[in-house]
């Protein structure tokens, strides 16, 4: 027969239950403290990047910050710039504005001294011919001076003319006189004769003239018809007068319109 082996089975003593409670303590302690040394390291390495990206952020921003303010700066410099530059502007604009009125006023004098030089020629041109004994043709009809002038808001427009003879013997002579208007009536050309705008809707009108005479009278012109030119025709034993003159020289209006009218004329 074998013989049964037998297991026994050594129970620890006390002094080994100890011993292993130190050691597992320890390995516990230890397993803790590594722990919390590399939860702490990880932690404080954390924390410095996060540190530096602050900074680093906190510098750009210091850096943005002093980029606006001298934008601000320029750009308020700029401004006093421009205000400089609009008082400057306005300054020359007064000055050139002055400047336009005395060279008006001074054209204006001018036109005026030059219509006054023109009339004294006339004058004087008419008188020589008067006192000119050898002339031939002293019983032909001359004219001068034909001037139109608007009556009021009307259609009516006053006339006058001066017509004259070289002739100082007191003899007569007879002649009549039409006119007629060429100029535009919706923008369509058309003419109106004597009897279409002469008060007594005659084809013309006569008279008698031994040295000169002042002939004035009245047309009557539709609103819609804008003249443009003016025929003048004179007839008599002696002479045959045809002339056409432009409107806008013999139309005589107020001081404002002839002041835009040379203005104009710029």
């Amino acid at each position: 027969m074998k013989k049964k082996e037998l297991h026994i089975i050594k129970k620890d003593t006390p002094r080994d239950i100890i011993k292993k409670s130190i050691f597992t303590f320890i390995f516990i302690f230890l397993s803790v403290f590594l722990s919390y040394s590399v939860i702490n390291e990880s932690f404080l390495l954390s924390y410095e990047i996060g540190k530096d990206r602050i900074s680093s952020l906190i510098k750009e921003n210091d850096n943005n910050i002093d980029i606006i303010q001298k934008k601000d700066k320029e750009i308020l410099d700029l401004k006093k710039e421009v205000e400089t530059a609009q008082k400057i502007h306005k300054k020359y604009k007064q000055a050139v504005l002055v400047d336009i009125i005395s060279v008006d006023s001074l054209k204006k004098d001018l036109r005026e001294k030059d219509q006054q030089n023109k009339k004294l020629t006339s004058e004087l041109n008419f008188y020589k011919k008067i006192t000119k004994d050898d002339n031939k043709e002293k019983f032909q009809i001359h004219v001068k001076d034909l001037e139109i002038k608007r009556v009021g808001d009307t259609e009516n427009y006053d006339y006058n003319f001066l017509i004259y003879t070289l002739n100082s013997s007191g003899k007569t002579t007879k002649y009549k006189y039409s006119i007629e208007l060429s100029g535009k009536d919706s923008d369509i050309s058309k003419t109106l004769q004597f009897s279409q705008i002469s008060t007594n809707k005659k084809k013309s009108s006569k008279g008698k003239i031994s040295y000169k005479e002042k002939i004035k009278g009245v047309l009557s012109i539709p609103k819609s018809f804008i003249p443009e030119t003016l025929h003048l025709a004179i007839n008599s034993k002696k002479s045959t007068i045809n002339i056409d003159y432009e409107w806008k020289n013999i139309y005589i209006t107020s001081n404002i319109s002839a002041l835009n009218k040379q203005f104009s004329s710029y």
